[in-house]
């Protein structure tokens, strides 16, 4: 069957952690303190105070992310590989953390998980394929380094390999 695209055969992968079912409106995060309001979560200490003195009953349930991070379940991984990581590693672990702190105001779903360091190579696992995806192409592009980018077919998982 040379030709037909397989595309349409392949059934969307979806996140485990994502049954918005699970979550009451508003529910609140008691690890991180976001909240849950309107099918979506959000950074909103204003929205908070707001439910708390109207006497609203806020529901309290660890957000998708906070549940990954403790059970160590990450949706992407970037390898940073290369002689660069010795002279650059302090820059280079800036630019991972503000780019963490940049996208969790968009989206304060997407968060690092673990960050392992080492003179040969940094590893970093991510809530989201999305942060890292930003994080390997920001660190590619800031240190003129190639980068590889591949998604699995059975999970929805992210692996971002950068190198000299």
């Amino acid at each position: 069957m040379e030709g037909r695209d397989k595309r349409a055969y392949i059934t969307k992968v979806r996140d485990p952690y994502m049954d918005k079912k699970l979550y009451k409106d508003p529910t609140l995060c008691p690890k991180c303190g976001i909240i849950f309001h309107e099918k979506r979560w959000q950074n909103a200490p204003e929205l908070i105070k707001e439910f708390q003195e109207k006497g609203k009953e806020i529901h309290k349930k660890e957000c998708p992310a906070c549940r990954k991070i403790r059970d160590k379940y990450p949706l992407g991984i970037v390898e940073i590989r290369g002689n660069f990581i010795r002279e650059k590693n302090k820059e280079i672990h800036s630019r991972i953390k503000h780019i963490a702190a940049e996208e969790f105001i968009h989206n304060p779903l997407e968060r690092i998980i673990s960050v392992d360091n080492s003179d040969e190579r940094i590893i970093i696992e991510t809530t989201t394929e999305h942060l890292a995806e930003k994080i390997g192409k920001k660190i590619a592009k800031t240190f003129h380094k190639s980068i590889k980018i591949s998604f699995s077919d059975s999970e929805k998982l992210v692996r971002v390999y950068i190198s000299d």
